[in-house]
C-alpha cells in the first residue's frame, strides 16, 4: 500500500477518534423517558435520599445530615449513593443503572423517598465540561426525581479552591483545562459563578424552579479563601463543613415538611 495512503488513513482515524472522544466528553446526557409504575407510599416518614459524586461517596454527609435532622426534632432515614469523580451527567445514568452496578442509586427512586439531596458538579466545573452541560444534565436529574415524587434538593455549585488545584495540575492536563476553559468558559477556568447562573436560567426555562429546593452555598462559604477550615483540601469538606452543609440542608428539609 501507498505509504502516502497509509498516512491519509491514519491522519484520518485520529481526526474521528479526536471527534468521538469530545463528542462523548461535553455531550449532554439522552433523556430517559421510561416509566415506571410502583404502588405509592402512604407513610409519614421522613425519608431521605443523596446522590452524587465524592462528596456523597464517603457517608459522611448521610450521617452528619440524619443527626441535623434530629437536633431540630427530625427523626429520619437516610439512603445514599455517591460516585467518587462523578460529573452531573454520570449521577443521572446511576440513577437507570442496575443493582449489580455499585454506583446505582436506583434504590432511591424505588424506596420512593420524600426528599432526595442532590450534591455533585465540582467535577463538570473542574473539568470544564460547560455550564450547558452542567446546567442540563441537572434539570435531567431533577425531572427524574420528579416523577418518582421525589422532591429534589438541590445544593448550589460549591465554592473550591479552583485556582489552586488548576496550579497542582501536571503541565499538559494544566494546558488541557484552560484550552477547554477557553472554548466552554467566559469566565476563565474559575467558571464557578457563571455556571449557577445557567443552572438558575435552565430551571426558570424547564419551569423546574418552583418544583425543588434549592440550598444556597453561600450561606455555607461564599468564598472558599475566607472559610478554609471547612475544607480537608481544595475540594473536600471537613467534619465542620459537613456540619454547617448539613444544617442548611436540614434547615431547608424542616421549613418544607412542616
Amino acid at each position: 500500500m501507498n505509504r502516502r495512503i497509509i498516512y491519509l488513513i491514519f491522519f484520518l482515524s485520529s481526526i474521528l477518534i479526536s471527534l468521538l472522544y469530545l463528542y462523548n466528553r461535553f455531550s449532554v446526557a439522552t433523556e430517559n423517558t421510561q416509566s415506571v409504575d410502583l404502588e405509592p407510599v402512604n407513610d409519614r416518614d421522613l425519608t431521605v435520599g443523596i446522590i452524587g459524586d465524592s462528596w456523597v461517596a464517603d457517608g459522611h454527609i448521610a450521617g452528619t445530615l440524619q443527626l441535623a435532622l434530629k437536633t431540630i426534632g427530625r427523626n429520619s432515614t437516610i439512603f445514599y449513593s455517591g460516585q467518587g469523580g462523578a460529573r452531573t451527567k454520570e449521577v443521572y445514568r446511576n440513577l437507570f443503572a442496575s443493582k449489580k452496578d455499585v454506583f446505582s442509586s436506583a434504590f432511591i427512586k424505588q424506596k420512593q423517598v420524600k426528599y432526595c439531596v442532590v450534591c455533585c458538579g465540582v467535577n463538570d466545573s473542574f473539568g470544564q465540561y460547560g455550564k450547558s452541560y452542567y446546567a442540563k444534565n441537572m434539570c435531567l436529574i431533577i425531572k427524574e426525581l420528579l416523577k418518582y415524587n421525589i422532591k429534589p434538593v438541590i445544593i448550589e455549585l460549591p465554592t473550591y479552591g479552583v485556582d489552586q488545584l488548576q496550579e497542582q495540575l501536571h503541565f499538559h492536563n494544566k494546558i488541557k483545562n484552560e484550552i477547554f476553559a477557553f472554548f466552554n468558559s467566559d469566565s476563565g477556568v474559575d467558571n464557578i459563578k457563571e455556571y449557577r447562573a445557567a443552572l438558575v436560567e435552565e430551571l426558570k426555562k424547564q419551569l423546574l424552579r418552583d418544583k425543588i429546593i434549592f440550598v444556597d452555598y453561600d450561606v455555607i462559604c461564599s468564598d472558599y479563601s475566607k472559610c478554609p477550615e471547612y475544607y480537608s483540601d481544595y475540594l473536600h469538606l471537613t467534619t465542620q463543613g459537613n456540619y454547617w452543609l448539613c444544617d442548611e440542608i436540614a434547615k431547608s428539609i424542616d421549613s418544607d415538611w412542616n
